[in-house]
């Protein structure tokens, strides 16, 4: 099967979360993390075409009110009491975009070349003629969850460690979708309702401390300590 559409649906996804975790100004990159998330609505629905599985439309219904809309809205609002500019990360620019271009593809590599081929015998019966395909979505799943775990280890803007949080978090429902894709609705929608109910939560916390500290770095928080 040719895989090349989903190759480059995921490669504008990868492209689109980096300038997510990459861009100074928050509320560019939340645009950047709402579209990226619309792309992953995009693939899963893609995936349902492709193997005739229709819970996986509604799936894609879930991640599209939940990502798309709801946590993209959450960080627009919070962004507007708050510094629009991230706070300066641990790691900069050029530095930053050379280890991505280490680790996003080496975690690629070592994904289709030593985990899919001992997970391809247990993928499920709806992607029967599909294989290969869901073999790059499995890989590119793990490339995000990379991302995301980067984002989260060298940011230090909590409104930036949600959008890492979230990023992360997609990459697990691409996870989902190549092992799992008969997943019950209701898991669905609790897995991305608590996502949402965490990234309320961090964004209300910041919204506060910022009005106590006037800050928004996460290592900056010591100074909480009794």
């Amino acid at each position: 099967m040719d895989v090349n559409w989903i190759i480059g649906l995921f490669s504008a996804e990868v492209i689109i979360a980096i300038f997510a975790a990459e861009l100074r100004n928050l509320k560019w990159a939340t645009i950047a993390l709402a579209l990226q998330s619309l792309l992953l609505v995009a693939i899963i629905s893609g995936f349902g075409y492709l193997s005739s599985n229709p819970s996986l439309y509604w799936w894609a219904v879930t991640a599209f009110i939940m990502k798309v809309l709801l946590i993209p809205c959450l960080l627009w609002v919070y962004t507007r009491k708050m510094p629009v500019s991230e706070v300066k990360p641990m790691i900069g620019l050029i530095p930053s975009i050379i280890i991505m271009a280490i680790v996003l593809p080496a975690t690629y590599y070592y994904t289709l070349t030593h985990l899919y081929p001992y997970l391809a015998e247990y993928l499920p019966p709806v992607y029967k003629g599909i294989a290969e395909a869901a073999g790059v979505n499995l890989g590119l799943g793990f490339v995000l969850l990379a991302l995301g775990i980067y984002i989260l280890l060298i940011r230090r803007d909590i409104v930036k460690v949600v959008i890492g949080l979230v990023i992360l978090e997609n990459g697990v429902h691409l996870t989902l979708v190549s092992l799992a894709p008969t997943l019950e609705e209701a898991s669905e929608i609790g897995i991305a309702c608590n996502l949402v109910i965490a990234s309320w939560l961090l964004l209300y916390l910041a919204k506060n401390i910022y009005k106590l500290w006037e800050t928004k770095d996460t290592a900056s928080l010591s100074e909480l300590k009794w």
